[in-house]
């Protein structure tokens, strides 16, 4: 597992501009802030603060300010950048201010009933299922489209 120092060499080595710090919101949805690699300290200390209402999907009067947490062994370069101006991401937990897990924070809830799972003996997989239909392109705006495939069958 690579450490903070770790973490700062790459970066450095790598000429990583800008660091994306994801999260997954309570819908589902991936989102991220990102920071200049000047902030790399900042961020590998859980210091950058946001709005919980970007968790949660929803302003009220129960907005506060929580922190990103990065998970080290997330961290990756992306391949499919420029080498100059390289772009990093840290996959992150959400935080109170007080360092407590946000409850609005996928990973922490995810991570409670793994433990809870654990505690009565199950060990759980998880894993995503990507789903597509190819279809042949069609000449006129109000025909429908074709499927390649019939949906859930394999050719």
């Amino acid at each position: 597992m690579l450490t903070r120092e770790d973490i700062m060499e790459k970066a450095k080595e790598n000429r990583v501009k800008f660091i994306r710090m994801q999260i997954t919101d309570t819908f589902g949805v991936l989102k991220n802030i990102a920071v200049t690699s000047e902030d790399l300290e900042r961020v590998l200390a859980g210091q950058v603060s946001f709005d919980s209402s970007v968790v949660d999907g929803v302003i009220n009067s129960q907005e506060r300010d929580v922190n990103l947490l990065p998970d080290l062994s997330t961290f990756v370069i992306f391949p499919w950048r420029p080498r100059e101006g390289a772009v990093a991401r840290f996959i992150c937990d959400v935080a109170n201010s007080d360092g407590s897990p946000y409850p609005g924070c996928s990973r922490s809830v995810l991570k409670k009933v793994l433990g809870e799972a654990a505690q009565m003996g199950y060990e759980v997989s998880v894993g995503a299922e990507v789903e597509f239909y190819l279809f042949i392109p069609t000449t006129k705006a109000t025909q429908p489209s074709i499927p390649m495939t019939r949906p859930g069958f394999a050719t």
